[in-house]
């Protein structure tokens, strides 16, 4: 794309980017972040609509979010709560040209490792603020931990694990870009795996487990043995440090205890191991039987759930049941039917795509991320929900903006 279509100021938009990663600490400050960002992506729809398709990188982009998004669209006739659905719909097309913004300035390679860069000191930060917590009892803004969950900067809400876990690729690397230098550097990640395991979220396990994976099978394929002997050694230090913190902290081997029962082969005892998510995918399941095709529409799930569970659930015996099936892909097929499916199943592939095409390092921490944060069993937040819809698009974004440009702004 020539400069001549769309000159937005590159480092304003890069700083952006990290002060969205940076305010997910926050409930709703990031949106304001995300609000620039989408000016400058619309100014660019505006300017040059024929370069969405001409240029590949915003066109690929573009397909992903389609993928996303067309079956939401497609679910709002027989949505079950329509106003809520269609406000869902609506706000989600915000991230498409906050996405278009990012792809077009992150492509400068400098920019995009310093936003990388920037990143992981974020993360850093993080990591100390929830170590003092650990230590004292108290963060850097005063907050304790809840229970024995360690939350850091995200209190009082239990998200620092997930948020951790999900961007583990992008830490990962700008601790091997310091360790080039610095060999003892490596040491950097022991924090973020010890506080990662004591967040207690076993979802956050899972996406840790979906990272590592991600970053061991990138170096291997690209024949990258310093990475390789990296990814080995820090896969038995973190055995070690997690034979440690069992051996140490009664909470994560209660936790560990309790998640043994999912594989007792009985139904009430793997409920209560996976904190009764069985029962959520049963009436999810349930909601699904009666809405194959386009679903119940986007963040549908609460206001069906009442209907298709029996009277004695669990959920409803202590309310009105929960706001998704907590299973990524069950909330996609229950919200947007078979429909959403096929286009889930179109948005990993496009992303599996571009990990495979990586120019570096560096889109490859970020698509790995993305991978992470959309993978189908994660049974944390629901991936229509605008915190985590947030974190997706961000790394998404990301990870489309090397695509080969023979013309660069």
């Amino acid at each position: 794309m020539s400069a001549n279509l769309i000159k937005p100021q590159h480092s304003a938009v890069a700083l952006l980017v990290v002060l969205s990663f940076a305010l997910l600490t926050t409930e709703h400050l990031v949106h304001y972040a995300l609000a620039l960002l989408m000016i400058g992506g619309l100014a660019l729809v505006v300017r040059s609509p024929r370069s969405l398709w001409a240029d590949p990188a915003l066109r690929a982009f573009s397909l992903a979010f389609l993928c996303l998004w067309l079956p939401m669209l497609a679910s709002l006739p027989d949505a079950v709560n329509p106003a809520h659905a269609r406000k869902t719909t609506l706000a989600y097309l915000h991230f498409w040209p906050a996405g278009l913004c990012i792809v077009l300035a992150a492509r400068e390679p400098r920019l995009r490792h310093w936003i990388l860069s920037a990143v992981a000191l974020v993360m850093a930060f993080w990591l100390a603020d929830a170590l003092l917590q650990l230590a004292t009892g108290r963060d850097l803004f005063g907050h304790p931990p809840v229970g024995s969950i360690l939350t850091g900067a995200f209190y009082p809400k239990q998200r620092l694990g997930l948020v951790l876990a999900v961007m583990t690729p992008v830490y990962f690397i700008g601790v091997a870009a310091l360790a080039r230098r610095w060999p003892p550097a490596w040491l950097l990640l022991l924090p973020l795996f010890l506080v990662i395991v004591l967040s207690l979220k076993r979802t956050a396990w899972i996406m840790l487990a979906v990272s590592l994976a991600g970053l061991l099978w990138f170096a291997c394929s690209r024949r990258q043995g310093g990475l390789c002997r990296a990814m080995l050694g820090l896969s038995a230090a973190l055995a070690l440090l997690i034979g440690g913190a069992l051996a140490v902290d009664p909470a994560l081997r209660a936790r560990v205890s309790e998640t043994a029962g999912i594989v007792s082969g009985d139904f009430d005892t793997m409920d209560r191991a996976s904190s009764y998510r069985l029962t959520l995918w049963r009436t999810g399941w349930r909601i699904w039987q009666a809405h194959p095709f386009n679903g119940v529409g986007p963040r549908g799930y609460r206001y069906a759930y009442p209907e298709h569970a029996p009277p004695d659930d669990f959920w409803l015996l202590r309310g009105n049941g929960q706001t998704h099936p907590h299973l990524m892909a069950l909330e996609v097929g229950v919200e947007t039917g078979v429909l959403g499916l096929i286009g889930y199943a179109g948005f990993l592939w496009l992303l599996l795509g571009r990990l495979r095409a990586a120019v570096d390092e560096t889109q490859a921490a970020w698509g790995i991320g993305a991978l992470a944060a959309a993978f189908p069993l994660n049974a944390h937040l629901a991936l229509y929900g605008s915190y985590w819809s947030t974190i997706v698009w961000l790394l998404t974004a990301l990870a489309f903006a090397t695509a080969p440009n023979r013309h660069p702004p």
